[in-house]
Parts: C-alpha cells; sequence; structure tokens
C-alpha cells in the first residue's frame, strides 16, 4: 500500500485523503441525522402520552358535569314538587277550616 502511495505521488495522497475526510464527514452528517430523528422519536412519544392524558382527564370531566346534570335535573324535579305542595297548602289555608 505504501508503495503504491508513493507511486501515485503527492496529488494521489491528497486525493485520498481527501476522500477520506469526505468520507469521514459523511459518517459524522449520518449519524447526527440518526440522533435527530431517535430525538424527534422521543418528543413525538411523549407528545402521545400528553393526548392521551388530556383525552383521559377531559373524559373524566365529561362524566362530572353529566353526572352533575343528573343532580340539577333531580333537584329542579324535586323543587317543583315542593312548589306544587306548598301551593296545594296556601289553597286549603285559604279554604279555611
Amino acid at each position: 500500500m505504501l508503495t503504491f502511495l508513493h507511486n501515485i505521488g503527492g496529488i494521489g495522497i491528497l486525493a485520498v485523503m481527501a476522500l477520506g475526510l469526505l468520507l469521514f464527514f459523511q459518517w459524522l452528517l449520518i449519524r447526527e441525522v440518526f440522533a435527530e430523528k431517535k430525538i424527534e422519536t422521543d418528543r413525538l412519544r411523549e407528545l402521545e402520552v400528553l393526548v392521551q392524558k388530556e383525552i383521559s382527564r377531559s373524559q373524566k370531566m365529561l362524566s362530572q358535569v353529566n353526572n352533575l346534570d343528573m343532580l340539577k335535573a333531580e333537584t329542579e324535579e324535586k323543587l317543583g314538587l315542593i312548589r306544587i305542595l306548598m301551593e296545594l297548602m296556601q289553597k286549603d289555608e285559604k279554604k279555611g277550616p
């Protein structure tokens, strides 16, 4: 190998070194691209976890709202019955004994 490099001269050595340097930089670039893709994948996973947590929280809130709506409906129904009873009691009082 050394005789080959000696035979092709200084320009050949420079060309081989330049090619080796280009290959090294290409390797560095590819390594960096893979590192960035890994970081992006990790971020997407974290975002997916956050979205799932938000969906779960929203579902719990919706359940609570539904429970409150049912409680409100029951309370309004009971309040209506109380009003009717009050009106009947007032009519009875007006009629007298």
